[in-house]
Parts: structure tokens; C-alpha cells; sequence
């Protein structure tokens, strides 16, 4: 005798039935057919994209390939992905601070750290209390600044704590 399978029936209840496998197999492979019929909008070689609305082929040519996405491809266009990505590209800072994503660019771009002079991972410091930007560091300088609280005195501190270690009082 076959045994009995679980099955899923509609409104995501589950019970027994007494289905032999390939009859389970062919219960599943009708029921997943029918609900990506519903789910997904195939448009045969045509692609619908999700931000423009507009339907173009689905090719390398329009759409970036995309194994999780829906058959194959991304959802937007190439040209509407190109166009949402960048105001992604802003940093945390400069959204808080209200800077444009070309506003941000042109403090950040060919700065230089006004800390250490570094040129390398070069972002944008601003206020924690007024949300104002304050200058270009590197991201270390950056990271110093937000570990010490901000605060001139604790800085101060640091700064007379490595002097006297660097004055030969290390042994």
C-alpha cells in the first residue's frame, strides 16, 4: 500500500490524502503552474519594466541578467537602473545633511583629508548635533572623530597621552 502525503491545499491548509507520488508530483507541478501564471506577467521575449512601465525584449541589450530575478532578469531596464542608482550613491552623511548626490560629490571628489593629508577613502564629516557638514577626512580620521564623541577635550587628552608615551617614557 502507498503511504499518505502531505499536501498543501488552498488558503495554506494542510492535510492527508492518499495520492501515490506521481500523482503528488503532478497535484504540485499544477498548482506551482498556476500560481506563477498569476504571479508572473510573461510576456513571451518581451520584458515589462518595473520603473518606466514600458516593454522592451528581454535581452543582455535592455535588461542586466539576474539569476534570482523573475525569468532571468532584472526588473527595471537598463536605462531606469542606471537612472535610480544614483542617488544610492550618496553617503549616510551627506543624506542626514541634505546634500544633492552632486552636491556630495563635489566636496568629496579630489579632497584630501584635512586631518592627516591622506587622499584615500575620502568622506564626508558633518555635525552629529546640526546635521551641517564640516570637511572632507578619510575615513580613519572620520572613524577617530566619531570614537572620541566629537569631543575637543577627550581629543586633547589623546593627543598629550601619545606625546608622552613617543618621549621615551615607554620601556
Amino acid at each position: 500500500m502507498q503511504q499518505k502525503h502531505r499536501v498543501r491545499r488552498k488558503r495554506g491548509t494542510v492535510g492527508y490524502n492518499e495520492f501515490t507520488p506521481e500523482e503528488l508530483r503532478a497535484y504540485n507541478r499544477e498548482w506551482e503552474r498556476l500560481a506563477r501564471g498569476a504571479k508572473w506577467r510573461d510576456h513571451g521575449d518581451m520584458r515589462e519594466c518595473k520603473a518606466c512601465k514600458q516593454k522592451k525584449p528581454r535581452t543582455d541589450e535592455f535588461f542586466h541578467r539576474s539569476p534570482s530575478g523573475r525569468l532571468g532578469f532584472n526588473a527595471r531596464c537598463k536605462t531606469c537602473a542606471k537612472a535610480l542608482a544614483k542617488p544610492w550613491r550618496r553617503s549616510r552623511a551627506a543624506k542626514a545633511c541634505g546634500l544633492s548626490f552632486y552636491e556630495h560629490r563635489a566636496l568629496v571628489d579630489g579632497a584630501t583629508c584635512a586631518i592627516c593629508l591622506a587622499d584615500k577613502k575620502i568622506v564626508l564629516d558633518h555635525c552629529h548635533s546640526t546635521n551641517k557638514p564640516r570637511s572632507a577626512l578619510c575615513n580613519d580620521c572620520n572613524a577617530a572623530l566619531g570614537f572620541m564623541k566629537d569631543h575637543p577635550g577627550l581629543l586633547k587628552r589623546a593627543a598629550a597621552y601619545i606625546e608622552f608615551w613617543q618621549q621615551g617614557h615607554a620601556k
